[in-house]
């Protein structure tokens, strides 16, 4: 009785791990992924004898498809697959160059609750996929002078970039990050950032593999102050009395305007008066 016991015993450990070690699931993924480009799964099964399929999904943290997307299932009886599946234009994915690739090749047969009777998965993480070209910004509106907190805007199309980004000075220079909201893109104008002035800008649409920009748009910057923004007084320190002008320090010239006008308004006060006392 107990040799028996511990046959049933071994051999329900025996299924447990051929079960387990069912399929042998590899995945091959060209990097980056263009159009027309091919990815393959092969299995090797070794029980069952319903078939097998492979259920293809991705992800991408920087685009829409953040989590795992299914874009393809491919079906075939043999025990022993290669399965090679083609980026065509059915499969819809944005650009990026942070995808995952995911392969689940499964039993077709079913189990407890409905789900496969064996799975087996394997993963590709760091895949770019570069298809197309992003289109350029349109709709780009903005009011002259641009004033602190003040935006300048424009719309990309999502299914050709997922960020974009403004170059004040010319396409050349630096871009600077603007927000993404949808498919609207936003910047908002802050004391130096960029300085003042007149600028040739130009916005850019990117998918993190390639970019678009703008045609040109004159943009003129007047977010900060003409005394750096500061207003009010300093207190002289040590308990003195009076304080100091911060505008006179910061526009002279103002202040001088303001003197002389407060001098001829005097002398005619005093004109005035003395024509009075003739009379």
């Amino acid at each position: 009785m107990k040799k028996i016991i511990t046959i049933l015993l071994f051999m329900m450990v025996l299924g447990m791990f051929s079960a387990y070690a069912a399929i042998d699931c590899n995945l091959t993924v060209p990097n980056p992924i263009g159009n027309r480009s091919q990815i393959n799964a092969s299995y090797n099964a070794s029980v069952g004898s319903v078939g097998y399929s492979v259920a293809f999904f991705a992800s991408s943290s920087s685009t829409r498809n953040s989590t795992a997307l299914p874009f393809a299932n491919a079906t075939n009886t043999s025990r022993r697959v290669t399965t090679n599946l083609t980026f065509g234009n059915n499969i819809i994915l944005e650009d990026s160059n942070d995808y995952s690739i995911y392969a689940i090749c499964y039993h077709n047969s079913t189990g407890a609750g409905g789900a496969p009777e064996f799975t087996q998965s394997t993963t590709t993480t760091g895949v770019t996929i570069d298809r197309t070209d992003p289109s350029a910004p349109s709709a780009i509106t903005f009011l002259n002078p641009v004033k602190n907190g003040e935006t300048i805007t424009a719309t990309i199309d999502r299914e050709t970039a997922n960020r974009c980004f403004i170059q004040f000075g010319g396409p050349n220079v630096e871009k600077l990050p603007m927000a993404l909201s949808g498919s609207t893109c936003t910047f908002t104008a802050a004391p130096n950032n960029p300085p003042n002035s007149a600028y040739d800008a130009f916005l850019v649409a990117d998918d993190r593999t390639n970019s678009t920009t703008s045609s040109m748009n004159n943009i003129i910057i007047q977010a900060a102050a003409n005394n750096g923004g500061f207003s009010g007084s300093i207190e002289i320190p040590g308990g003195q009395s009076g304080s100091i002008d911060v505008n006179a320090i910061f526009n002279p010239a103002d202040t001088a305007k303001k003197k002389q006008t407060a001098v001829l308004i005097i002398i005619v006060l005093v004109v005035l008066v003395f024509i009075n006392k003739k009379k």
